[in-house]
């Protein structure tokens, strides 16, 4: 068994072996979208100026799927899984709004993605980073993966990480921490083996015209 070891920042393509290995994408859907949002289409969120990028167009006009593909490009063949974690709207929201959301969410599973539901409390998410972070180690355990992406900038779930690239035993597992320039977690980076930057132009080519026209990178 190769002992994995953590790998130069920024590197993408298969380091050693176990990037040749199934892969699982892990997404933490409020944090993926609102980092795009603050990223490339709102200098400033709460402001809401009045090109201000609403979460139901973005995903309506992002190609979530298209996007995962293009990060395993190197071993698509490889990308068991995608995992999508968000958290069911309650009645402090409007049925349009819920409506969106429930379209969303059903589109995605038609095209095969697994999508696990928290619930919203007080205007928080409960539960997402539970079932994320339960999901991470169990499959890990049982070896449908030996490399994790993880999109999130959470630090909630360095233990997790930790842990499972510590002291799973039976078999090498890396994860990859995946983020944007604005919104980057140190934490997440020191523990993961890998860690991908993504850059303007990896964002804009899964955007729709909509989108594209609305285009506001921070700069860097």
């Amino acid at each position: 068994m190769n002992e994995i070891k953590k790998v130069p920042r920024g590197t993408f393509f298969p380091y050693n072996r176990i990037m040749d290995q199934d892969i699982i994408i892990f997404i933490d859907g409020e944090n993926f979208f609102r980092s795009i949002k603050e990223n490339f289409f709102n200098y400033n969120i709460s402001k809401r100026d009045p090109d201000y990028v609403r979460t139901k167009d973005l995903k309506k006009g992002f190609d979530l799927i298209g996007f995962c593909k293009y990060v395993t490009r190197a071993d698509t063949d490889n990308l068991k899984k995608i995992y999508y974690y968000d958290a069911r709207l309650g009645s402090d929201f409007s049925n349009e709004v819920i409506a969106n959301q429930n379209r969303f969410l059903k589109d995605l599973s038609n095209k095969g993605v697994i999508v696990r539901i928290g619930k919203v409390e007080n205007k928080r998410q409960k539960g997402t980073d539970v079932y994320l972070a339960t999901d991470l180690l169990t499959l890990g355990w049982k070896k449908e993966y030996k490399l994790a992406f993880l999109f999130s900038s959470d630090k909630d779930f360095r233990p997790a990480i930790d842990y499972l690239q510590r002291n799973n035993k039976r078999c090498s597992i890396a994860v990859q921490y995946c983020h944007f320039h604005y919104g980057y977690c140190r934490a997440l980076d020191d523990v993961c083996l890998r860690t991908q930057k993504f850059k303007n132009g990896e964002i804009l080519r899964f955007c729709s015209t909509y989108l594209v026209k609305r285009w506001k990178p921070k700069p860097k």
